[in-house]
């Protein structure tokens, strides 16, 4: 997932020739006979080198030609056959720029150039078919030999905004950003229709003048995903420039963890200001899970161009929708990405925009991309990326034909593109989409993104990794479990803690403590990349307190967790130097110094009431049901009662009344393989429950010598929810008939 660095538009000039382009009707020639036909080439341009130095300067060459009785066999051109004329050049100034002759090969081996002119034989829409004009009688051919073609390509819609260079060596590719390839689980399997398309979706935007691709297909998808989950309409929009000017300057923290850390970006010959920098969706993923985004487009527009300086209160207070996951997924796995799609309404990709022969600089070889106007299909054979975009649909049955005669996949199959250049062209381009083919070796040189969006809120973010840096990986066998602590202010309530990682098909299960009161909840990663946690039970934190974070990672095989990268790190022309400020975490018991990708999201809550100098002589127990569990859950805290009510609980009311500390003690007890909480003044009971794994939570209030009975039931089918505390007869004998069984006396209350 790259930016692209984008040029003047150009028509691009293909050189056709019978040993390269046999496919637009010139003559087949095998490729042992055009290596042969090279090697005798090469050879007979030095025999005829060493001829011109013996020779007589008044010798004219063509007459030695023009002499020989040998016919011409084949047409060939040089090695380097592309050109670029600038679009909007006419037919006659395109002629002036190419070659005044061709090479022709005779019957004797022996190599000379033919003069030659060129006509327009043939205009198809932007292309242009040149063939080459030549003295026939002074350079006769055999039956069959065709006469060399100039085919000349537009890139009308491939045309990428003013000022930029789509030369991928001119940026850094950032390969270390993505995280390593996995394997999605059983989705591969998954059937969904053979054609979809989400029309569900804003306005196409335009990126141009700059190069920002990526932060355009990730808000993209992010307002896709609000519209798909009904939490925003199609006039979404969210800005591009407040991602971007982040990504290359970095942000205030609120909470000051981030002490240390630089965003340093220093203008270079290329890339002049930071909104050419370029990125990707790992970039725009941590940057947003941090809190620093996503804002409204209203807010920082894309029209005040890279001279805008954000102001902090669009850093991080200012968001309209928060990041709750962003996942990667194989560009090969069709139906992970199909599931992704549909979820998400669409997925952010990568591909090699071009239109020509590009040449790859990593192994210094050419290689065909081309965009097919008349069917608005593209195919490329790069396998690297430069521009994102986003995949909004499918068509399995879209025809391998209707890619371009010569550069076609070999199957049938391809997206639907929403790309970010504006509205052009006709048909299904006039909107600003084009087909891909599942085949192209661009997108599958890259990850697929898809984003998780809510309007819901968070007040704060605590995390030591405040950089979208480069990662290191750690990597246990089958189970993992992270440790790390944080100090939260006073008067602030966890609900969500956030992890990325770097494998899939992994269950997560996370659990925050203050050393008193514990709060737990878990998710299942189908795929790799950051996902959320939310808890069962909001942990409030009343005064400045350092909590600990505990998350368990388990599947068959090599668990991943990502951390920082200790060092600086470039990622073109900004510079990522990070810091560690954490207090360092544990994997599986082993210390560790670097700071792991993990957030802790707290909202703030009204400070505890004073306490009545002259309290009343009575406790109040509240009883809360959860009715997706079944459990009956008691508590004498009104803040914790309160958090489960907003957590969807339903509030039952007092259930009883008991003395504040005096009496007998009532331990309370957690059960967290079945998300069930117990009550009993039995310490033998107590502690036989802790060794079956049940974790102690305290004392939650104290029994009355003398009081009301609170009868305990017991339901044998339940799994969750299994006891129930009543001073209600009636209740009792009601739920004795449903088959609960009658346990006696629990204890008793004063009222």
């Amino acid at each position: 997932m790259h930016t692209m660095r984008l040029s003047r538009k150009l028509l691009h000039v293909s050189m056709a020739a019978a040993v390269t382009m046999s496919s637009f009707g010139m003559i087949p020639v095998i490729a042992e006979e055009a290596e042969e036909a090279e090697e005798t080439a090469a050879e007979s341009v030095e025999e005829t080198e060493e001829a011109e130095l013996t020779a007589e300067e008044e010798t004219p060459v063509l007459e030695e030609v023009s002499s020989a009785p040998e016919k011409i066999c084949e047409f060939i051109f040089p090695e380097e056959n592309d050109l670029e004329i600038p679009k909007g050049t006419s037919i006659e100034d395109m002629k002036k720029q190419m070659p005044s002759s061709v090479q022709a090969i005779r019957t004797d081996k022996s190599v000379i150039d033919v003069p030659v002119t060129w006509t327009c034989v043939d205009q198809n829409g932007d292309q242009y078919d040149f063939t080459a004009v030549y003295d026939t009688a002074a350079y006769p051919a055999e039956d069959g030999v065709e006469l060399p073609m100039i085919y000349v390509y537009t890139e009308e819609f491939f045309d990428v905004p003013e000022g930029h260079d789509s030369a991928l060596d001119e940026f850094d590719v950032d390969e270390e950003w993505m995280p390593e390839i996995v394997e999605s689980g059983d989705l591969l399997g998954a059937e969904y229709e053979r054609s979809y398309r989400n029309t569900d979706l804003p306005e196409i935007r335009a990126q141009k003048p700059y190069g920002t691709c990526w932060a355009f297909a990730a808000l993209g998808s992010a307002e896709a995903d609000l519209i798909r989950d009904r939490k925003a309409d199609k006039t979404v929009d969210l800005s591009e420039l407040q991602l971007a000017y982040i990504a290359s300057h970095g942000y205030t923290d609120p909470k000051k963890l981030h002490q240390g850390e630089k965003t340093t970006f220093v203008p270079t010959k290329t890339i002049k200001n930071h909104l050419d920098n370029g990125g990707n969706s790992v970039r725009a993923i941590r940057i947003l899970a941090n809190l620093a985004g996503a804002v409204k487009e209203e807010d920082v527009p894309y029209s005040n161009g890279h001279t805008y300086e954000l102001p902090e209160k669009y850093e991080v207070s200012s968001d309209y929708a928060q990041l709750t996951g962003g996942y990667f997924i194989r560009s090969s796995d069709i139906s992970g990405i199909k599931k992704a799609i549909k979820e998400h309404g669409g997925v952010v990709a990568s591909m090699y925009a071009a239109n020509g022969y590009p040449v790859n600089p990593k192994d210094g070889k050419k290689y065909e991309v081309r965009y097919n106007e008349t069917m608005n299909a593209f195919y490329g054979t790069m396998p690297l990326a430069n521009h994102d975009i986003m995949l909004v649909g499918w068509n399995d049955d879209f025809a391998k034909e209707n890619f371009s005669q010569g550069c076609r996949p070999e199957n049938n199959g391809a997206w639907l593109v929403r790309n970010s250049w504006g509205k052009k062209g006709d048909g299904e381009n006039i909107n600003g989409y084009f087909w891909l083919s599942y085949e192209d070796k661009g997108l599958l040189s890259d990850l697929v993104a898809a984003y998780d969006m809510d309007t819901a809120l968070h007040d704060y973010c605590y995390s030591y990794t405040g950089i979208p840096q480069p990662t290191n990986t750690l990597t246990v066998k089958d189970k993992g479990v992270l440790v790390q602590n944080y100090r939260i202010s006073a008067n602030e309530a966890i609900d969500m803690i956030g992890i990325e990682m770097g494998c899939a098909n992994l269950d997560l299960v996370a659990e925050v403590t203050d050393g008193k009161n514990t709060s737990r909840g878990k998710c299942h990663m189908t795929f790799q990349g950051y996902y959320t946690i939310k808890l069962d039970t909001p942990l409030i934190v009343r005064e400045d307190k350092e909590i600990t974070v505990t998350i368990t990672a388990e599947k068959k095989g090599d668990v991943v967790f990502l951390c920082e990268w200790l060092g600086p790190s470039k990622a073109t022309a900004v510079t990522y130097t990070p810091a560690v400020n954490g207090p360092g975490f544990t994997i599986n018991g082993e210390q560790l110094k670097y700071d792991p990708y993990v957030k802790v999201y707290t909202n703030a809550v009204e400070p505890a009431p004073k306490p009545d100098p002259t309290p009343e002589p009575y406790q109040e127990a509240y009883r809360v049901y959860n009715p997706n569990s079944g459990e009956h859950f008691f508590t004498c805290s009104e803040e914790e009662r309160n958090a489960l009510k907003n957590a969807g609980w339903k509030d039952e009311g007092i259930a009883f009344s008991v003395l504040p500390e005096s009496g007998e003690p009532i331990y309370r007890l957690y059960n967290p393989n079945a998300g069930d909480h117990h009550y009993t003044v039995s310490k033998e009971e107590c502690e036989m429950l802790k060794k079956a794994g049940w974790n102690y939570e305290g004392i939650a209030f104290h029994a009355s010598e003398k009081g009301i009975p609170q009868y305990r039931l017991y339901n044998p089918n339940a799994e969750c929810g299994a006891h129930l505390y009543t001073a209600s007869d009636e209740e009792r004998q009601a739920l004795i008939k449903a088959g609960w069984n009658d346990e006696g006396i629990g204890f008793l209350t004063e009222k």
